[in-house]
């Protein structure tokens, strides 16, 4: 893999995406695939904000669909600032209404409608408008209205669609849907229990790159059709009311082989010494790839290709890191493992061929310094993901206690 040490820098290749590392190993020239929409920021804000992400794989253990729950358990009278939706899966073609259902039992049908699909006004035989189901012409699209409907009505399609054609393997693809749901959760009583996401549909017949998963150690025992749900919150707790600087970032990109910038360049901040943690959301892992014990940061040899990293990177990763994440249930090397890392932060209620996992980062940064590009780096091995969403999260140095970082006073 691209993870060459120098002293103390890391030297890559960019390549694909400006920021896709290939490798200066002996490697086959098409091993490296990176293909989507990279992950881009949603939500940029400072404040004492922090972030949650619940989520549930919605594939049974005998492949087919299912729905999905996850619980959620913040401190009393958080408050939920902003909430997306998210649910994704296999296949060529996005389902855009969903069942979400909420702790208090309420009910919404959340439609990712499609904002360039026009719709219609029905028209009767004679050319003019009409009410009678008899006499009506037929509409483009769908109308999903209600009290309990939430329509995403955003200027760009909420879905993200991403097509495979891998040499060896079916064509297929995934996609995500993603609305705003934070009305919702701000009319809540309280954030806490348990979320569902249920009727979402998705392809099991045709995965994009096999057909099972399963022990093994090749990349044919990694993939399987896939299909997930997640709510991404940002909150408040009011009895913390320490700055922070928090990006919430959404894209789509499968990836294998290949190492890229998963983050855009995170907003100038201080370091304040109290912690940072930094939440993936991908689809795709198996435990048996690969083998952890041949994963060694840095190792120029072509045993590393195969192997999943997390960085932290000053800036463009590609020239240099400052720290490789892992942590017993997501091991050095073997990241995409489909066990959750939550450090008591996500719930995940089941865990096939779905990742959502929170890492520590504080001990990497250096009390009060200045990081002002700071990015996270992402090598997707020979175990193929597929990234969805991120969250970046960091203390903010408050010289004077005040509850406004240094760097918010000087804008």
């Amino acid at each position: 893999m691209c993870r060459n040490r120098s002293s103390k820098s890391k030297l890559s290749l960019l390549a694909l995406f400006t920021s896709l590392c290939v490798g200066a190993y002996s490697a086959p020239a098409t091993a490296a695939f990176v293909e989507g929409v990279q992950l881009a920021p949603i939500e940029r804000i400072r404040g004492p904000y922090q972030h949650t992400v619940l989520g549930s794989s919605l594939l049974s253990d005998d492949g087919t669909p299912e729905s999905g729950s996850a619980t959620l358990a913040l401190p009393n009278n958080s408050f939920g600032h902003r909430a997306w939706l998210s649910w994704m899966g296999t296949g060529l073609t996005p389902d855009r209404l969903v069942t979400f259902t909420l702790p208090d039992g309420t009910v919404y049908q959340v439609h990712a409608n499609d904002p360039a699909a026009a719709v219609e006004e029905a028209v009767g035989t004679d050319g003019g408008v009409t009410d009678e189901n008899a006499d009506a012409g037929v509409e483009s699209e769908d109308i999903v209205e209600g009290d309990n409907v939430i329509r995403a009505d955003t200027v760009e399609d909420p879905c993200l669609q991403v097509t495979l054609d891998l040499a060896g393997a079916a064509q297929g693809g995934y996609w995500s849907c993603q609305v705003d749901v934070t009305t919702v959760i701000q009319a809540l009583t309280s954030l806490n229990g348990n979320y569902a996401v249920s009727d979402v549909v998705f392809d099991v017949s045709n995965p994009p790159y096999l057909e099972d998963e399963g022990s093994g150690d090749t990349l044919g025992d990694a993939l399987t059709s896939m299909g997930a749900f997640s709510l991404m919150l940002v909150y408040s707790d009011p009895q913390d009311d320490s700055p922070r600087n928090l990006q919430v970032l959404r894209g789509l990109v499968f990836a294998k082989e290949a190492y890229l910038n998963a983050t855009a360049p995170i907003l100038p901040f201080q370091y304040a010494g109290d912690g940072g943690r930094f939440t993936l959301v991908s689809m795709g892992g198996d435990a048996d790839l690969p083998d952890a014990g041949e994963c060694i940061p840095d190792s120029n040899d072509g045993a590393a290709l195969a192997c999943d990293f997390v960085d932290i990177c000053p800036a463009n990763c590609a020239f240099g890191y400052l720290a490789t994440l892992s942590s017993s249930e997501n091991p050095l090397g073997n990241i995409f493992n489909e066990n959750t890392e939550s450090n008591g932060l996500t719930d995940v209620s089941n865990e096939n061929a779905l990742d959502i996992d929170t890492w520590l980062f504080g001990d990497a940064l250096e009390d009060e310094a200045l990081y002002e590009t700071m990015r996270i780096g992402v090598q997707a091995g020979s175990d193929a993901v597929v990234l969805l969403q991120a969250a970046f999260e960091v203390s903010d140095y408050d010289s004077d206690g005040d509850g406004l970082s240094d760097i918010q006073e000087d804008i």
